[in-house]
């Protein structure tokens, strides 16, 4: 659901990873959402 992308995308920020991760990260959640 959208709560549960909203939440893992938080869990992600709270890391320090870079920032490319967390782009990979989000279009690796669009890819799943179509």
């Amino acid at each position: 659901t959208t709560d549960e992308i909203l939440a893992a995308l938080e869990l992600i920020n709270q890391r320090p990873l870079k920032i490319h991760h967390q782009q990979t990260a989000i279009e690796r959640f669009r890819a799943c959402s179509d």
